[in-house]
C-alpha cells in the first residue's frame, strides 16, 4: 500500500512539475534570413530577440520585433503550457491557432484548427482552418515549383496547388470552403 501512496505522489509532483515547467520549444522556424533560420531548428524561443515571448496563466504574449524590410516569419510546433500554438506573421498580420494569444502589436487572425498534418507539399506549410475558412502559409526553402496537395477531409474537396517561389519567399493561400447551392 505504501508503494502505492509513493508512485502516485511521485507521478503528482512530475505532473506539476511539467506543468510549471514548459520549455518554450519550436520545433521549426523561418524567416526571409537564410543564415538566421538554419538556427532556428528545435530551439528555445526565449533566446532569440526577433519575438518577445511571455507566459502566464492568463495568455501568451508574441511582440514581433523584425527588420522593417521582413514580411513574414512562422513558427510550427511551439510548446507552451496552454498546448501546441503555431503561428505565421504574414504582411502585418498574425495567423495563429490559439486563442491564449493576449498581446501582439498587429492584426490577428485565429483559426483554432490546425490541419498541417493534411498536407502534403515540397515546401514548409503550416494549415489553420475554422469553420468553413482556411488559411495555408507557404514558405518556400529552395527556388522552384511549389507543390501542395490538401486532404479532401479538411474542407470537402481535394485541393491541389502548384506555382513557383523563390527562396525564402513566403505566400499566403486564403481558402473558402464552398458549400451546395441552395435548391427551392
Amino acid at each position: 500500500m505504501k508503494k502505492i501512496e509513493i508512485t502516485l505522489k511521485l507521478l503528482f509532483l512530475l505532473l506539476f512539475l511539467n506543468s510549471v515547467a514548459v520549455p518554450q520549444h519550436l520545433e521549426k522556424m523561418i524567416t526571409p534570413d537564410e543564415k538566421l533560420n538554419a538556427s532556428f531548428n528545435n530551439f528555445d524561443i526565449t533566446t532569440t530577440k526577433l519575438i518577445r515571448f511571455e507566459e502566464d496563466d492568463k495568455g501568451i504574449t508574441l511582440d514581433f520585433r523584425l527588420p522593417p524590410d521582413w514580411t513574414f516569419t512562422t513558427g510550427r510546433n511551439l510548446q507552451t503550457k496552454f498546448g501546441r500554438v503555431d503561428f505565421a506573421f504574414y504582411n502585418g498580420m498574425l495567423y495563429s491557432n490559439s486563442k491564449k494569444i493576449e498581446f501582439v502589436s498587429f492584426r490577428t487572425r485565429i483559426y483554432p484548427d490546425l490541419f498541417t498534418d493534411k498536407i502534403k507539399s515540397n515546401a514548409y506549410v503550416i494549415g489553420f482552418q475554422k469553420q468553413d475558412q482556411a488559411a495555408i502559409i507557404v514558405v518556400a526553402e529552395k527556388t522552384g515549383q511549389v507543390n501542395i496537395e490538401v486532404d479532401k477531409s479538411v474542407l470537402g474537396r481535394k485541393l491541389v496547388f502548384n506555382f513557383y517561389l523563390n527562396k525564402n519567399e513566403c505566400r499566403l493561400i486564403r481558402i473558402m470552403k464552398k458549400y451546395p447551392p441552395y435548391l427551392p
